[in-house]
């Protein structure tokens, strides 16, 4: 794969991302972590981004990943949680209780394909 053909690729895996990242937020109300006032709450706006990424994802491949960042292909997709898990902590949320908030705001995401799959197996928390 060339230079430019990698970086088309990296770009399209950013505008999934923002995509996700606006998609979350299409229902009027402010679902960035910092907006969360409680574990649940943190819990429901995750699995927003969650089900838009995984929305954004149908039709790709794990090559199309691979072609962004070899070493690393789902590195892109999982950052945006990390803002999620600072604030959980600064929530005092515990593994155990955002373990059993997911497994409830979590049902009914449903892989479209292998990459996916693969994304949701790599998201904390998303399997009971």
């Amino acid at each position: 794969m060339t230079c430019s053909a990698r970086r088309r690729l990296a770009a399209m895996i950013l505008v999934v991302i923002c995509a996700a990242g606006v998609g979350a937020c299409s229902n009027g109300t402010d679902t960035s972590p910092q907006s969360a006032s409680s574990c649940e709450e943190l819990v429901k706006s995750s699995a927003q981004l969650t089900r838009t990424i995984v929305r954004n994802l149908q039709g790709k491949t794990v090559a199309d990943l691979r072609a962004a960042d070899p070493s690393e292909p789902y590195a892109e997709l999982l950052r945006p949680f990390d803002p999620y898990r600072n604030r959980a902590t600064e929530l005092g949320c515990d593994t155990g209780q955002l373990r059993r908030l997911a497994c409830r705001e979590y049902q009914g995401i449903k892989p479209n394909g292998p990459v996916s799959e693969e994304f949701l197996s790599l998201v904390p928390d998303t399997s009971c």
